[in-house]
């Protein structure tokens, strides 16, 4: 991923900041190296790691009409002026997994921050979210905290699972269980910061020839 000027976001070297630019916009034209939905079937059948993938997957299927689904996190077509993935943030070096740039009526931009899991999330992911939203309000021009919108996707935690199992949203009496209350206790109190709008959670579920993205209510 390259900032300049052709791509939506330019670099004043004079105030320090990433402004976001009006001449381009998102064309959604797809040229993928590989069928990469087959390949994270493949991994996740397999129990392999599959993130680099599913970041090439959201890169190359982002706003394209495909997975409506998808779309619904990444924004529509019509709505992206600009996507990028790994961008680096200046945060030790850390990378945002996708960063969009969506332009609502009236010229409204949101600048979504898209953190992406290839397996259950964990609470502690709000101190990645943390540095993402700070850098981005810091450094790009136009983003405040009522335009920041945090996304985090991950694998789908069944509703219930064995005794011992830890990863699970309820126990065996259908109370939330003990992971799924430190997650969300952790998402409430991140957007009880008011750092950025209230955080966006995805899962998705893989099926034979498909992958399907839900929001979940926390």
């Amino acid at each position: 991923m390259q900032i300049g000027s052709r791509t939506g976001l330019d670099y004043d070297t004079n105030s320090n900041v990433v402004i976001t630019g009006r001449r381009s916009r998102y064309v959604g034209v797809s040229q993928p190296a590989t069928n990469i939905l087959n390949r994270i079937i493949s991994l996740h059948n397999q129990g392999r790691a599959f993130e680099t993938e599913l970041q090439g997957y959201f890169t190359e299927n982002a706003g394209l009409g495909i997975n409506p689904s998808l779309d619904n996190i990444t924004g529509t077509g019509n709505q992206v002026l600009w996507l990028g993935n790994e961008v680096k943030c200046g945060v030790g070096m850390r990378s945002i997994d996708v960063f969009t740039i969506l332009n609502h009526p009236r010229n409204v931009k949101e600048f979504r921050i898209i953190e992406l899991k290839d397996e259950y999330i964990q609470p502690s992911i709000t101190d990645q979210l943390f540095k993402y939203v700070n850098w981005t309000g810091q450094y790009i021009t136009e983003a405040i905290n009522a335009n920041i919108q945090p996304i985090i996707v991950g694998q789908e935690i069944p509703e219930q699972a064995d005794g011992r199992r830890k990863y699970k949203k309820t126990d065996s009496i259908g109370n939330p269980s003990q992971y799924w209350t430190e997650l969300t206790d952790a998402l409430h109190s991140f957007n009880a910061r008011n750092l950025a709008k209230p955080i966006l959670y995805y899962e998705y579920s893989i099926n034979t020839n498909s992958i399907d993205f839900n929001q979940v209510t926390y």
